[in-house]
């Protein structure tokens, strides 16, 4: 799993008053980047055979930056709350191992 994409998003909710728009749109690229990437390696394991709701949110997202990123403090960190919850989960899903299982703490 990518512990990067995990840290970064830690790291900026700590800095989450400080984060410029351009920060934030910047971040959640890289999010998404780290969500289709967990989609392609479980999709080529088999653990992701139907992902149509996955399609959609990665779409519904990427079409809707701008203004995820321009979302008040509060709102903004549970946006990544969740995805980092999704990251995690994805990856759990696609290695099922127990030196896989990651905790966002």
């Amino acid at each position: 799993m990518s512990e990067g994409v995990i840290t970064e998003i830690i790291d900026a909710q700590q800095q989450l008053p400080n984060l410029s728009r351009l920060e934030r749109r910047r971040l959640l690229r890289r999010i998404m980047d780290e969500i289709m990437a967990a989609r392609s390696y479980g999709q080529s394991n088999g653990v992701f055979d139907d992902a149509s709701s996955l399609e959609r949110l990665i779409a519904s997202t990427c079409n809707s930056i701008a203004e995820i990123a321009s979302m008040d403090d509060v709102g903004f960190r549970r946006v990544l709350d969740e995805f980092a919850k999704l990251i995690i989960t994805m990856h759990n899903l696609a290695s099922p191992t127990p030196s896989a299982a990651r905790v966002l703490h």
